[in-house]
């Protein structure tokens, strides 16, 4: 943090930023405004409140109460700490540790408040700091979590655990990442030889664009943009030679090993490609509907299932 000095901010010009403020319970107190309002209408000074010069606005870090009884009694300016912040982690540790004019946080909302610090990476020892309680008060209060991990740190994890044995499901289901993910991140580690014969189509079965953040991110956390780029991502799946092995219409040549390198591994079978594809369109289809709805999805698969129908009709092998 960088103090800028302390100004007379226009009340106009101050933002508060849902999320911000550290009050989870209380919010603002209709008495305590009016307290305020009349301590300064007779004359008393106030601390200055705390607002943060970000992208130039000032969004209130500390003195919600303090701000409101101004604004009601009709005062255009209101004296300011102006700081400059890292990101939003750090203002929402500094405006916990300035709360402590008038309505102090209550023990639920600093249990809260803890536990949303943890999950995002403050060590036990500043939380000890931030809330002034023991360690272990930290640890009940954390007890059971798990910190969100960046979408690097996780894909570093699930590599290791490939290397380790683990297979791909059992990755899967202990990092929260979609087994086609994980799939992406191993071809992208992959020689550059075998990175050429995918790209040549030695596996024909297509994989969804991770153009996107939102694989690994906690689904409460996604934006607008990563529903859009999910529902995207599934239509774009959904491709008629995808459609076409999950309604078994690709005709797949049966062949031996004969005439190929004893190192090519043979052709798939049917099963093969209708289990790879039925998993890779669940996945899809799973991480689509916890962003648009499970009724916009089958509304997709059932366009999708019109299309193959259209497909079928040409086919040699027929339904």
């Amino acid at each position: 943090m960088k103090v800028l000095g302390i100004k007379d901010v226009q009340v106009s010009k101050i933002e508060v930023i849902q999320g911000l403020l550290p009050r989870v319970e209380t919010h603002t107190v209709e008495d305590k405004v009016e307290e305020y309002k009349e301590a300064m209408s007779l004359g008393s000074e106030f601390p200055p409140i705390t607002v943060w010069l970000k992208n130039n606005e000032y969004w209130l870090i500390d003195g919600m109460h303090r701000l409101m009884a101004t604004k009601r009694l009709g005062r255009e300016t209101i004296k300011a700490e102006v700081v400059e912040l890292k990101d939003m982690l750090e203002a929402k540790v500094l405006a916990i540790t300035k709360n402590k004019h008038g309505l102090p946080l209550t023990k639920e909302e600093k249990r809260l408040l803890c536990q949303s610090l943890y999950m995002d990476g403050i060590e036990v020892s500043e939380l000890i700091k931030i809330f002034n309680v023991s360690e272990r008060t930290i640890y009940n209060w954390t007890s059971g979590l798990k910190r969100r991990e960046k979408p690097e740190e996780v894909k570093e994890k699930a590599l290791e655990m490939r290397k380790q044995g683990y297979t791909q499901e059992q990755v899967a289901r202990e990092l929260g990442v979609g087994r086609k993910t994980i799939s992406d991140w191993e071809r992208e580690m992959a020689e550059p030889e075998k990175i050429a014969d995918s790209a040549k189509g030695t596996d024909s079965t297509p994989t969804p664009k991770q153009t996107g953040d939102w694989t690994t991110k906690d689904w409460r956390d996604w934006t607008e943009e990563d529903k859009n780029q999910m529902a995207k991502e599934l239509e774009e799946f959904l491709t008629d030679e995808v459609l076409e092995e999950i309604y078994g219409k690709q005709e797949e040549k049966k062949k031996s090993n004969a005439g190929r390198p004893k190192n090519e591994p043979p052709p798939r079978t049917d099963e093969e490609i209708y289990e790879d594809a039925k998993q890779a369109v669940l996945e899809v289809a799973y991480q689509a509907a916890i962003k648009i709805g499970w009724e916009k999805v089958f509304q997709l698969l059932d366009e999708a299932r019109e299309r193959a129908i259209e497909l079928s009709k040409s086919s040699k092998r027929g339904w």
